[in-house]
């Protein structure tokens, strides 16, 4: 299921580094509403680090999420609402 509605990014544009899930085209275009986000724009933000990290924070960033993620299966169960 993960896999079918999320898709996983490196990296996207933007200012700031964060970590955060973005639905798979078929799921943003569901949820996107007339004069809202664009459903490539629709995310769901899990933490949001500031916009000045140097590569060495980023790097933690990167080999903790790789070990939080290691730990658990991927399957992420959840409701969108609000």
């Amino acid at each position: 299921m993960f896999d079918t509605f999320w898709q996983p990014e490196i990296a996207k544009a933007g200012s700031g580094v964060m970590i955060a899930l973005w639905p798979s085209a078929e799921l943003a275009s569901k949820l996107a509403i007339p004069d809202g986000e664009k459903p490539e724009e629709l995310h769901v933000t899990i933490a949001y680090f500031g916009k000045e990290l140097t590569s060495e924070q980023i790097n933690t960033i990167h080999a903790v999420l790789e070990r939080v993620t290691a730990s658990f299966p991927p399957l992420l169960d959840g409701a969108l609402s609000g």
